[in-house]
């Protein structure tokens, strides 16, 4: 199944992040300040203004600002914002705050961008949706304007999505040449454009290996075609996970999630094909399915957890994720 060209290095360093529920401001500085202790690498953020999927009970914290907030309380945690929606951010304030959150940080402040997901997200809020191909073109220049903000004196642009003259952002990130920054995809177009991109790679809420094994390929041929070396590509993968110490406490837990979920469950869905959407399973299920994304390349991992317990502040699947998942892969890579 698995092919040696696509895998980079066995040496490569792997990190770690976490990205709760953005319901609970309380929770997110719990859950952060918890991960910071277990030794995680990274903490994200999503970036709705009213995520539609969620129950009428919920509401979410917006991104920007409590990054700002938590990073005086974090010391070694990276921040980050997962994912950048581009079709309501524009490149210069992205610019100008995230040089910002980067310096108040100290250097620790992360990106990554995506295209958008849902379209009623954008009309009730009067925002256009367009196309996947102009989704992807808008993305490609966003991307360019907020590098050459990032990077250079001055900036003059005149793009068919942004026009600038004379921009500048001041000050600069401290991290050089700029933040990471990388771009969600799942597409074929956009996963076989990135490379030329100069940008690090994202999937998101995959349960199993067998459809990025299809994107790996793509993925490869791309960045050969382009002359670029595969590891120039830094990949990354968010999993949405339901993690149990025994089979026994992990179908409590699924059925718990099941039952109290945060998000509307579409009508006739069944326990099992709920579980199906997420990353479930004991520890060592779970860690062999990490490491079969490991070694095609990934080297960022981030966890959600869907368990409700979680978002009580109750982190004890965080706990058993970072002793058991996180710890035996560390002992291979770092």
């Amino acid at each position: 199944m698995q092919n040696s060209a696509m895998r980079p290095t066995r040496q490569m360093k792997v990190t770690f992040g976490l990205k709760p529920d953005e319901f609970d401001l309380d929770n997110i500085r719990r859950s952060f300040l918890a991960a910071e202790r277990l030794g995680f690498d990274k903490g994200w953020m999503g970036d709705h203004l009213h995520e539609t999927i969620i129950t009428e009970d919920r509401s979410l914290a917006e991104a920007w600002t409590t990054l700002s907030f938590l990073s005086s309380q974090l010391s070694k945690l990276r921040l980050g914002i997962s994912v950048l929606n581009i079709n309501w951010r524009h490149p210069v304030l992205t610019a100008k705050m995230g040089a910002n959150l980067d310096v108040i940080s100290g250097g620790r402040f992360e990106l990554a961008l995506g295209l958008g997901l849902r379209e009623e997200e954008y009309t009730c809020y009067g925002f256009p949706f367009g196309s996947p191909a102009e989704r992807i073109d808008k993305c490609k220049e966003f991307l360019f304007v907020l590098k050459n903000l990032w990077t250079s004196p001055q900036f003059t642009f005149n793009g068919k999505y942004y026009t600038l003259r004379n921009a500048v952002v001041k000050p600069k990130p401290i991290q050089k040449p700029h933040p990471p920054i990388s771009v969600a995809a799942l597409g074929k177009r956009l996963i076989t454009d990135i490379p030329g991109w100069g940008a690090g790679w994202l999937v998101a809420d995959l349960p199993d290996l067998k459809p990025y094994i299809e994107m790996v390929k793509w993925m490869d041929s791309s960045c050969r075609r382009r002359g670029i070396d595969l590891k120039q590509v830094k990949r990354g993968a968010k999993f949405q996970v339901i993690i149990g110490e025994t089979e026994k406490e992990l179908e409590e837990k699924v059925l718990r999630s099941y039952q109290n979920s945060a998000f509307k469950i579409p009508q006739g869905t069944t326990l099992a094909d709920y579980r199906e959407k997420f990353l479930t399973g004991t520890p060592g299920r779970i860690r062999a399915i990490v490491e079969g994304f490991v070694d095609l390349g990934v080297s960022d991992i981030t966890v959600s957890f869907m368990d409700p317990d979680f978002r009580e502040n109750d982190f004890r699947s965080l706990e058993l994720f970072g002793k058991e998942v996180i710890n035996p892969i560390r002992s291979t890579h770092d």
